[in-house]
């Protein structure tokens, strides 16, 4: 009996990830790099870093789903991420190239023009063509968790019409 997941579990996994995402607005998809053999636990520490540096430099409350990806032994980073203030600004009249320089190795950040390809290119790291392991962690959970509970009353609201 193995433990290994099998192709369908992961399918199912990338599936539900994928639709589970589907719930925010995501304004940017950024892909970081680390050096081969990177410490996991290193490489969450400078995201932090970065995360909180964006969040104070852009004065933005910013939120994200951070997927990490390991092929081949090599980690990369792929952020979902969207921020807002309370005049309306979002990540989107931020610079990317800007906050691309400002991650210690190589990044790529991309505005979000579909939300369902973005979503569905970040989940399919689950599967075993994108990945050897993936998992993932969520940053500004209080911005997420307010951004599900609009669609929420919005549900209850149109359900009532």
């Amino acid at each position: 009996m193995s433990l290994q997941p099998t192709y369908k579990e992961l399918h199912e996994v990338y599936e539900v990830w994928r639709d589970y995402l589907l719930n925010f607005p995501w304004q940017w998809l950024a892909s970081l790099t680390f050096l081969p053999n990177t410490n996991y636990f290193y490489a969450l520490r400078r995201f932090e870093s970065w995360f909180s540096r964006l969040q104070d430099k852009e004065q933005l409350v910013v939120g994200a789903s951070l997927l990490s990806s390991t092929k081949r032994g090599h980690l990369h980073f792929h952020a979902l991420m969207l921020g807002f203030d309370n005049e309306g600004r979002t990540l989107h009249e931020c610079s990317k190239r800007k906050w691309e320089t400002a991650w210690f190795n190589f990044a790529r950040i991309k505005s979000v023009e579909s939300n369902f390809a973005a979503c569905d290119y970040l989940a399919k790291h689950f599967l075993p063509s994108k990945s050897d392991y993936a998992g993932t962690e969520m940053f500004g959970s209080d911005l997420l968790k307010n951004i599900l509970e609009i669609q929420d009353d919005e549900e209850v609201f149109y359900e009532g019409i």
